[in-house]
Order: structure tokens, then C-alpha cells, then sequence
């Protein structure tokens, strides 16, 4: 008897390999959605971009780039008892002007819940920010220089250490502009829904 998992986590599906050796587990990332994440060009917003909720816990990231005095723009729910008012921007952004805000801003950042790191997970975020065309600081998980081959900044961990990279990267935004239009039609060929749907159907296929 063999059964299919489609998951998202390299780490995770090795695990399960290992853990299953005789069952088919079958490798599926994140992907994004083309038509609404796309590189454009924008005037940009001298500011460093934060979108996420708090689930009422503080997030590493955003605690970092307040300690590093940051001029940082949050937008999500449930922040008001965790940071600074002049930080929060907005509740919600809607998914349709999404890209428009992850291209327009110098920097974006990016982080990932400990359980995520844990298994390797990668954020969604990622796949649609760099299609975006997106300056992205993250923290680290297994596998995300292998999937966007540099394309994403990760940083330490630290509050120094966030703001090296935000200076590092920056400085290169312009130099690299040809480059975020490439990783982004990387991640559109390689990473879309459509690519996601295909590949499926193959697995589908593969078990009649």
C-alpha cells in the first residue's frame, strides 16, 4: 500500500521519507500568483516595510528593527499593546495593491515562526515579494538560499546585524535592479500556482 504527501518543507519531506521509507512523498514549495505579483517599477518609500499580524507575541524581527531605530512602517492586526503607535500604519493590506507596496518600499521584511524554522518551511511571503521585485530582509530557515539563490538578505538575528544587512542592501538596490527583475521571473516560472497545478497532475497521473 503507498499513499502521497505533497508538502511544502524540503527538511519535512525528508524527514517523512525517513520516517515512511516505502511511501511516495512528493516535494511541492510555496508558490505565487503572477497575475498579482509582478515587478514594476515604483517611486520608492524611504522606510522599511514589516506586513503580519502579532498573534499578540512580539516578532524577533520587528523588535530587532525597533532596536536598531529603525523608520519602520508596520501593518497588521494586534500590534497596539507590543510596539509604539508611530509604527503601525495600517490593520490590513488588501491582496490586490500587495505587490505595489512590497515593490515600493526600500526594504521589506520577512520572518518565520519557530515551528517553520523547525521543519524548514518556507514563508509564502517570500515567493510573492520576490516576484514583486522586492528589497527582502529575512531570517534564516533551512533552504532559502537554495530557492532563491541569494535573491532574499538574511540576517543574524541581531538588531546590529539587521542593520548591516538593511545598509548592505540599500546601497545595492539600484546596482541589483536588473537583477530583481530577473529573480523575479524566476520565481514566476519556476514558483507560479499554474506550475504548481501542472505539476500535480503529473503526480496524479503517476498513480493510476
Amino acid at each position: 500500500f503507498k499513499w502521497l504527501t505533497v508538502d511544502y518543507s524540503a527538511p519535512y519531506a525528508t524527514e517523512l521519507e525517513n520516517q515512511f521509507g516505502d511511501e511516495k512523498i512528493s516535494l511541492m514549495l510555496q508558490c505565487t500568483d503572477p497575475n498579482r505579483f509582478k515587478y514594476k517599477d515604483y517611486d520608492l518609500i524611504p522606510a522599511i516595510l514589516f506586513v503580519g499580524n502579532s498573534r499578540k507575541v512580539m516578532r524577533p524581527i520587528v523588535q530587532h528593527a525597533i532596536d536598531a531605530e529603525l523608520d519602520l512602517h508596520v501593518y497588521g492586526a494586534n500590534w497596539e499593546s507590543l510596539i509604539p503607535s508611530k509604527y503601525i500604519k495600517g490593520e490590513h493590506i488588501d491582496n490586490s495593491i500587495l505587490s505595489e507596496y512590497y515593490s515600493k518600499y526600500s526594504i521589506l521584511l520577512n520572518d518565520h515562526w519557530d515551528t517553520m524554522k523547525k521543519y524548514g518551511f518556507i514563508s509564502n511571503r517570500l515567493f510573492d515579494a520576490v516576484a514583486a521585485g522586492a528589497t527582502i530582509i529575512s531570517d534564516s530557515v533551512q533552504g532559502i538560499d537554495k530557492v532563491f539563490g541569494g535573491a532574499v538578505y538574511v540576517y543574524d538575528g541581531t538588531a546590529l546585524g539587521l542593520r548591516k544587512q538593511i545598509e548592505l542592501a540599500v546601497k545595492q538596490r539600484k546596482e541589483y535592479n536588473i537583477q530583481r527583475q530577473i529573480n523575479s521571473q524566476k520565481v514566476i516560472t519556476e514558483h507560479s500556482f499554474k506550475k504548481r497545478a501542472y505539476a500535480l497532475i503529473s503526480i496524479i497521473e503517476s498513480l493510476q
